[in-house]
């Protein structure tokens, strides 16, 4: 028998429970298969030891910062990377940091009068 990656393994569940509309509320379909598939991305990717919501902000302006000044940040802090790439909160908050500082760096951050200027 072939050995087949779970990276790439095709789902053994049967068809009629995954499909590509949205769920419906007759019980057939359970989830979409869009969402299935990221869920099980999602599962594929667990480590056994990750860094929690608040470990993440905790280290995220020293992640930023080395990988502007160009280290490989991914690297030196791995744990963190592969917190940002399952949580989307994290991933806004650091691509949020991240845009603000290269604007920083580039002396192009906003004034406080044009923030204000923004608000409604």
């Amino acid at each position: 028998m072939d050995s087949i990656s779970p990276k790439y393994s095709p789902c053994l569940v049967p068809q009629e429970k995954i499909l590509n509309e949205p769920a419906t509320s007759d019980g057939r379909v359970a989830v979409s298969k869009n969402r299935f598939e990221r869920w099980l991305q999602t599962i594929y990717n667990t480590q056994d030891e990750e860094i929690s919501c608040s470990e993440c902000f905790d280290l995220m302006s020293h992640f930023v910062e080395v990988e502007l000044v160009g280290e490989e940040a991914d690297i030196k802090l791995p744990q963190l990377k592969q917190h940002l790439e399952q949580c989307p909160a994290c991933r806004q908050e650091y691509e949020t940091l991240r845009d603000i500082r290269i604007l920083e760096n580039k002396g192009e951050l906003p004034s406080v009068d044009d923030l204000e200027d923004l608000i409604p």
